[in-house]
């Protein structure tokens, strides 16, 4: 066959890059007018008061929830969660439950915003990594020529 051919560890390579660069890096920006951020991602930081309050609806000792502000008012904040982090670090997914948060318990709200930067450097770092580790199992390229028959060239 003429030309070079993707090699399957070139090709598993390249996805995976691709893959872990899908994710993102994203920047948690404050928000000061929630009304503004209604359907985008968000995540409250509840006081300790707001994580006691709380304990009946979502756990104890919650100290972040990440989820889609579906509603903010004077006085109460109503999310869709994904996700709560205890204070202890340990986190829980949620299946999009709508809950109301006091906005007395509630010490910050961020919006979750694409870091193109962030995003870019891991995607080359991960790229740069599996070349790397490519590498170092011997492998010198990502392109292969030549047939798949092998065996000894004629003539020799």
């Amino acid at each position: 066959m003429a030309g070079r051919l993707w090699t399957r560890g070139a090709a598993a390579a390249v996805c995976a890059a691709l893959l872990s660069s899908s994710a993102g890096c994203y920047n948690h920006m404050p928000v000061d007018a929630p009304t503004s951020v209604v359907g985008q991602s968000v995540q409250l930081t509840l006081t300790a008061v707001g994580s006691e309050i709380m304990t009946g609806k979502i756990g104890p000792y919650v100290q972040t929830v990440d989820g889609r502000l579906i509603a903010a008012a004077a006085d109460t904040i109503t999310i869709a969660i994904a996700s709560t982090t205890s204070v202890s670090g340990i986190s829980q997914t949620w299946q999009g439950e709508q809950i109301r948060f006091p906005t007395h318990g509630v010490s910050q709200m961020t919006v979750s915003e694409l870091s193109k930067s962030k995003t870019i450097l891991a995607a080359l770092a991960g790229f740069a990594g599996i070349v790397a580790l490519r590498s170092a199992l011997g492998g010198t390229s990502f392109v292969g020529g030549g047939t798949s028959t092998g065996g000894i060239p004629a003539g020799k």
